[in-house]
């Protein structure tokens, strides 16, 4: 019996790019693929062009409905699939002719519950930057939070491909704009016996200005914060603990920063500043160390700042914003409340 893979593409507003993407996987050298296209309510021409691609091949199935978000999508995907194995592409992204045989071939061969491919970034401006990993096995959930939570691992779904069985009764958190990703995949990683990270670069990231991950700071940003607290609870050794506040005490405060400095989300900003002064004692004595080959460090100014929090919030917001203001001012760039 030949294995079936369910490849599920949130589709919203990417006419301009979406058929690079069908074409990518329509393409692909493994041919027994079910790939669905959930069309989450797109103002544009993206429902049409969805229903071109379906008429024109059988294995792409089409659904319709009201925008809900991309994990509200993804989500309507998870409930229709059928195949053995689990992808996803997003609709903006591109993918190698040879991406789901080379990952099929890994995740059969090793038993394993999970494979992960390298990806490139290409940016507005012509720049490409490569992720590269090397080619490694981890063999329980808290190896993988740990590489996770250290960015050793991306925590983006698209990459990945999943035992269709790992996925029952998890699903994306459509509370969250940004960094749903990450939740999902932590969940789901908690069921994981083993995965394998593979080197080789088989996805394309189009790193697009007007996505969501690239808006200027706004009440979306703070998701990023609500999905890390909800993590907290659930790393229960030194290790990620420590693994954790490297990551989520220099978000708090950058984030602390751009709130104070656009003087808006007033109720939330005194949750953040409550939040960064209960683990004031752990940022003032965090030391830079490494962690899977990249340093991690909370700045001086950054503490220092924190310090001021504590004792004059007041007169921190307002040193800040001048400083913000002055040095925007030094490169030539123009900047006001709205744009950081």
């Amino acid at each position: 019996m030949i294995d079936l893979i369910s490849i599920i593409i949130p589709v919203y507003n990417v006419q301009n790019y979406i058929r690079k993407c069908l074409d990518s996987v329509l393409d692909q050298t493994y041919k027994n693929l079910e790939i669905i296209l959930v069309d989450d309510g797109s103002p544009d021409q993206c429902g049409a062009i969805c229903d071109e691609y379906a008429k024109e091949d059988l294995r792409v199935k089409v659904i319709h409905k009201t925008n809900g978000g991309v994990s509200s999508a993804r989500n309507v995907g998870l409930d229709i699939a059928t195949g053995d194995y689990v992808g996803f592409v997003d609709p903006d992204d591109y993918i190698e002719a040879d991406m789901y045989q080379i990952l099929l071939t890994e995740i059969k061969d090793g038993d394993f519950d999970i494979v992960e491919c390298n990806y490139i970034r290409h940016y507005d401006d012509g720049t490409n930057v490569v992720k590269k990993n090397e080619n490694t096995i981890y063999d329980s959930y808290q190896d993988i939070w740990y590489a996770a939570l250290t960015d050793y691992l991306f925590c983006g779904v698209p990459t990945k491909l999943f035992k269709r069985n790992i996925l029952k009764d998890v699903y994306f958190n459509t509370d969250y704009r940004i960094a749903e990703d990450m939740l999902f995949f932590l969940e789901v990683a908690k069921k994981c016996s083993k995965l394998k990270f593979v080197d080789k670069v088989l996805y394309h990231y189009l790193q697009r200005g007007d996505s969501a991950v690239h808006i200027p700071f706004n009440k979306g940003s703070l998701d990023v914060l609500d999905v890390l607290e909800t993590i907290e609870n659930s790393c229960d050794n030194k290790k990620l603990k420590m693994a954790f506040y490297s990551y989520y005490l220099p978000k708090l405060i950058s984030v602390s920063q751009n709130i104070s400095f656009t003087q808006t989300f007033t109720e939330r900003y005194l949750e953040i500043r409550r939040k960064i002064l209960k683990n004031k004692s752990i940022i003032w004595k965090f030391k830079p160390f490494e962690i899977n080959g990249r340093v991690r460090v909370i700045r001086k100014i950054d503490k220092l700042y924190v310090l001021f929090l504590w004792f004059s919030p007041g007169f921190v917001n307002w040193a800040y914003r001048k400083y913000r203001y002055m040095k925007a001012r030094l490169k030539g760039i123009g900047l006001d409340n709205e744009h950081i």
